[in-house]
């Protein structure tokens, strides 16, 4: 995202292009219900981790497995918004006539 940004800058995209890219991601739905879903996981994973301590063996390896599964939906949550902002970058690309090539 880093290169795909400063190649953007050196095309021409102002510091009010970059203003209405981040408002533009604050209000694209998908965004935020995967951002909400990733919270939902966060949330999850808080909770599972307190399993962790528990003195039985059967249910801290209960807990392990749910901490796995929680932090696989944070990356698959945040996998998704990282796709939005890419093609929205792309998308910048297209309109100020820049390659990535």
């Amino acid at each position: 995202m880093d290169w795909k940004t400063e190649q953007l800058r050196r095309g021409g995209w102002t510091r009010d292009d970059e203003r209405k890219f981040a408002l533009m991601l604050a209000s694209d739905d998908r965004f935020n219900v995967e951002m909400e879903k990733g919270f939902g996981e966060l949330d999850g994973l808080m909770k599972a981790m307190d399993g962790l301590d528990q003195k039985d063996d059967r249910a801290k390896c209960e807990a392990a497995f749910t901490v796995q599964a929680r932090f696989d939906g944070i990356v698959r949550h945040s996998a998704s918004q990282w796709k939005i902002i890419i093609d929205g970058l792309d998308g910048e690309a297209k309109r100020l006539g820049i390659s990535f090539e």
